[in-house]
Parts: structure tokens; C-alpha cells; sequence
């Protein structure tokens, strides 16, 4: 089984030519699986042979830049690949971990949610504060149609503040230093890269043999 593992903006926001200069490194299989990916939000085809991986923070600018890319990777290639969101906040981020709790939160009670929210957080980043947080999150639960009380019972504890610090401690351990990052198989690469390179990379692994059975834990 293969895996496409993006990972963006927590560390160093590493553009194309920065980003690039950075070598490959290799992720076996424990080192993967050290990730909590049994909790990421899933979409695509569940189960399918290649999975991808975006590994994201919602305050990140190159994360906002690379939305429009994984979601066109997810339209075109849905039905062939599962994806899966592993979201993290870096600590220069004031409002990415509520604003992870938020989604999260609001996909508790429709999957499909937890997508539109983060699309929100990513497309209206620049106008978000951390004083006002809070209210956007209640905001946006009620424009999506969240239940009001099961949301303000979710948001307010402790469960997605603790998976998404989780979740940077195991990126980080996992050797992910700059963002964005893809993992291609077993091979974390950092770098912003556009749709025609990522779409070239998953084309070419759909056509490679499922030889090194990467999450075949996962399933």
C-alpha cells in the first residue's frame, strides 16, 4: 500500500526553492504508524490501496495556498484514493488549535462538515484574530447547521486540543521539519508543489505493485 503524505505550514514555511534544497528522508513503517491516522477525518475511497495523507495547520499561509491543490487532487482522484487529513498547530499559530478543535468539533455531527469548516478557516485566515476565535468558531457551527449545544459540549473540552497536540509531537517525531512536505511512499519530501508534479507522483504510484504494505495497520 502506498501513501502520499502532505504536510504543511508548522515549522518552517518552506517555499519552492527553499523547499526544494531539502533532501528526502525515508519513514519505515513503525515510524508511520506512530501517527495517530485511526483519528484523521477520512474522504475518497475508504480502503483503497493508495492512501494520502494531508498533514495541515488551518493558520498556515502555504497551507492556504496548497487547499486549492488538495482539492482538486481529492475531485479528480477520489474515487481511486482515500484521503486523509492529519491536522497539527504550530506554535507560532495562536488560533489553529482552537480553530482544529472547531472543525472537528463540527464534523463530529456530519463528516462532510469537517471539510467545508477547514476550507473556512483557510480561506478567511487572514481576517481571524486571536481574540475572536471563539466567536468565529460559534459563528461558523451555526452557518454550517451544527447543533448548537453538542457543539459548545465538544469545543469547550479537552478532546481535539489534546489530538491535535498529539499530533504535532508525533509529525515532528516523525522527522516532518518544513512545510508543505509530501510523503510518496516511504519518502518525505518538503516543498510546495503543484497540482501537475502531485497528480504525476499519484499517477505513478497507482501503477506501482502494492509491495510494501505501509497501512495495511491502518485497515
Amino acid at each position: 500500500m502506498r501513501v502520499f503524505l502532505f504536510s504543511f505550514c508548522f515549522l518552517l514555511c518552506a517555499g519552492l526553492v527553499a523547499a526544494q534544497s531539502m533532501p528526502a528522508i525515508t519513514l519505515d513503517t513503525v515510524t508511520i504508524a506512530s501517527l495517530n491516522l485511526r483519528e484523521a477525518p477520512v474522504r475518497g475511497k475508504q480502503g483503497a490501496p493508495l492512501v494520502v495523507v494531508e498533514i495541515s495547520d488551518l493558520q498556515c499561509p502555504a497551507c492556504a495556498q496548497a487547499h486549492p491543490v488538495v482539492e482538486r487532487l481529492t475531485a479528480e482522484y477520489g474515487g481511486r484514493v482515500e484521503f486523509r487529513y492529519y491536522g497539527i498547530a504550530g506554535p507560532s499559530h495562536a488560533w489553529a488549535r482552537p480553530a482544529y478543535a472547531a472543525a472537528r468539533c463540527i464534523g463530529e455531527q456530519d463528516t462532510t462538515l469537517f471539510w467545508k469548516a477547514g476550507a473556512h478557516f483557510y480561506e478567511h485566515a487572514r481576517e481571524i484574530e486571536v481574540a475572536s476565535i471563539d466567536e468565529e468558531a460559534r459563528k461558523l457551527a451555526a452557518e454550517l447547521g451544527a447543533d448548537p449545544e453538542a457543539f459548545e459540549r465538544c469545543y469547550t473540552g479537552p478532546r481535539y486540543l489534546n489530538e491535535v497536540d498529539m499530533n504535532l509531537k508525533s509529525a515532528v517525531a516523525a522527522g516532518v521539519r518544513a512545510t508543505p512536505s509530501f510523503l510518496v511512499g516511504d519518502q518525505l519530501i518538503a516543498g510546495l508543489r503543484s497540482f501537475d508534479e502531485l497528480s504525476g507522483l499519484i499517477d505513478q504510484a497507482l501503477e506501482e505493485p502494492n509491495s510494501g504494505g505501509l497501512f495495511d495497520w491502518l485497515r
